[in-house]
């Protein structure tokens, strides 16, 4: 395993149509020199994050021999096909319609690969919402927790009561989506997504509150069947030691759930938060750690 700085990877650009049509933008990056890929890994970003964010680790992870398939939820940046005002999409989506047709296309354009998940917050979260979740060989969860406002210290705590409580509903009334691009806070967001997380975030169980049942489909939290390594900082003022074991005390896997805390000044930097994990400043200490977890993942599915 190499920590070496990764090539600059020009990946190609696809869409790839969700399980109801809606046409989703990704770029794949492939590894350099025609090598063929070790396994293929679905790289879901956070709600609001911003692609590019997460390009110099899909290069990083395709430079060590993986294909990476970076790609944005309905309503995102190049997976917008109508106004966000007209737009009806649920925040479960994410994880029943989108995250399913991504790693179908993945499995179609690399046959026999192992086939992985790397997810950032809501990109690990809705895993188990996947109805084809059976086919993936193992998931690298960064800063997934439940959001449960109570558990967040008392700075984010009136931020988070902002952004749901007076500026979504603004927004909502004035445009008809939570326009938060335009003022820095996160990307834009259909009504429905920010509505629906909104009431999750409201109880400490998130959706699998009984309350929320009819929110969701018939999941497969309690019956992975692959190895789960989540990582979270010290410093994260969402996924926290209250809100990560709060989210995984409902997920079960018979290959096993690792969780990780990371400490900041452990590995060479000052803070990591909930969006610092795929910052080129933890190249060399945090990135080789998730490179050997997908790599482990890899190797028995290989076999």
């Amino acid at each position: 395993m190499s920590t070496a700085l990764a090539p600059s990877l020009t990946p190609e650009p696809h869409t790839i149509p969700a399980l109801d049509g809606l046409l989703l933008g990704a770029l794949l990056f492939l590894p350099p020199n025609g090598q063929p890929p070790r396994a293929a890994v679905q790289l879901n970003p956070a709600t609001g994050a911003k692609r590019r964010y997460y390009e110099p680790f899909a290069q990083y992870l395709a430079a060590a021999g993986f294909a990476v398939c970076l790609w944005d939820y309905r309503g995102a940046e190049h997976s917008r096909p109508v106004p966000l005002a007209q737009a009806p999409y649920r925040f479960a989506d994410y994880g029943t319609l989108d995250m399913p047709a991504v790693l179908d296309w993945l499995e179609a354009r690399f046959p026999g690969l192992p086939l992985l998940v790397l997810g950032h917050s809501v990109g690990g979260q809705q895993v188990g919402l996947m109805p084809n979740v059976h086919k993936l060989a193992g998931l690298v969860a960064v800063g997934t927790s439940v959001g449960y406002w109570k558990y967040m210290p008392l700075g984010y705590r009136l931020k988070t009561h902002f952004f749901f409580h007076l500026f979504s509903p603004l927004s909502h009334a004035l445009l008809g989506y939570n326009a938060a691009g335009r003022w820095g806070i996160m990307e834009d967001l259909p009504r429905g997504v920010v509505r629906d997380w909104r009431r999750w975030c409201s109880v400490p169980d998130y959706y699998f509150d009984p309350r929320f049942a009819a929110d969701l489909p018939p999941h497969q939290y309690q019956n992975l069947r692959f190895p789960v390594s989540v990582y979270w900082a010290t410093d994260d003022p969402i996924a926290n030691a209250r809100s990560v074991p709060q989210f995984w005390q409902h997920v079960r896997s018979v290959a096993g759930i690792e969780l990780h805390r990371l400490v900041p000044t452990e590995l060479g930097v000052k803070g990591i938060g909930h969006f610092g994990f795929f910052r080129r400043g933890l190249r060399p200490t945090l990135w080789p750690r998730l490179l050997a977890d997908l790599e482990r993942m890899a190797e028995p599915a290989a076999k």
